[in-house]
């Protein structure tokens, strides 16, 4: 599906499972993705609410990061529709653009500018991609590093931070835009344990403000008690999705009852 304009959707559209959605901010249809032989995303069909936290979480290698990279074309998927807040993620400059501003990403490996401070980290991108004031800037990256916790690391470099702290940065730097949806790939993995928690506590009070998130993770803890929705992937397809209680306490498939027994 191509266009020269963002392509606006219904406000309702039925989802995959017995319910119907209103306002998705992500819809995807029948999406594939291939590294040259290699068959990565194999018909992702899914719709994810505004508001909604969704976990997905698999093996290694299931194509995860390759879903969420796909859904602000930080990869490019080959065929099918990946539809974010109304506007149809194609080769389109203007789509790419809107999805991109309204779409905030937080790596495994937090990917800040490390010749730059904190503050810089923070505020470029709304002075530049935004257009807002360097003052407006300054006083919403001050806000965003009270708001996770570490506002006197402002003038400080990636360098002198610890892992938690540069995690914690970079979320800061994701929020700055101000962005309806937030996808974060393994946001704790490279983490100390004390960290990792104050990082979920960070992310459980994101979903409290009614954040659109879709996160990966092995945290099974933090998605029972976060998400409202998980999808299991695996060898890129969504082996099975539902909530919490339906997937840790009555998996359908034999496929996730076996892989939540080895992490349990």
């Amino acid at each position: 599906m191509t266009t020269d304009q963002p392509t606006t959707m219904p406000s309702t559209i039925e989802a995959t499972d017995h319910t119907s959605i209103a306002t998705p901010a992500i819809i995807c249809r029948d999406v594939h993705k291939w590294y040259g032989r290699f068959h990565a995303l194999k018909g992702i069909t899914v719709d994810i609410a505004a508001g909604e936290t969704v976990v997905v979480f698999g093996p290694s290698g299931s194509a995860k990061s390759t879903f969420l990279r796909c859904l602000n074309r930080l990869e490019t998927h080959d065929s099918g529709d990946i539809i974010v807040n109304g506007v149809t993620l194609d080769h389109h400059v203007n789509n790419l653009a809107k999805v991109r501003r309204d779409v905030g990403m937080v790596f495994q490996h937090f990917h800040l500018f490390p010749h730059y401070t904190v503050r810089k980290n923070i505020t470029l991108a709304p002075q530049v991609v935004g257009h807002i004031p360097a003052a407006e800037a300054n006083d919403r990256a001050e806000h965003l590093l009270e708001r996770v916790g570490i506002p006197q690391l402002i003038d400080m470099y990636p360098s002198d931070l610890s892992g938690g702290q540069m995690q914690r940065v970079a979320i800061a730097r994701a929020l700055a835009m101000e962005p309806k949806v937030l996808l974060l790939d393994e946001p704790t993995s490279a983490l100390d344990p004390e960290s990792i928690r104050g990082i979920l506590a960070l992310l459980e009070d994101l979903a409290a403000t009614g954040m659109t998130m879709v996160i990966v993770t092995h945290e099974m803890g933090f998605a029972r008690q976060v998400a409202d929705r998980l999808l299991f992937l695996e060898e890129g397809r969504v082996v099975e999705e539902g909530t919490p209680g339906e997937i840790f306490e009555h998996p359908k498939e034999e496929r996730t009852r076996r892989f939540l027994e080895q992490i349990l």
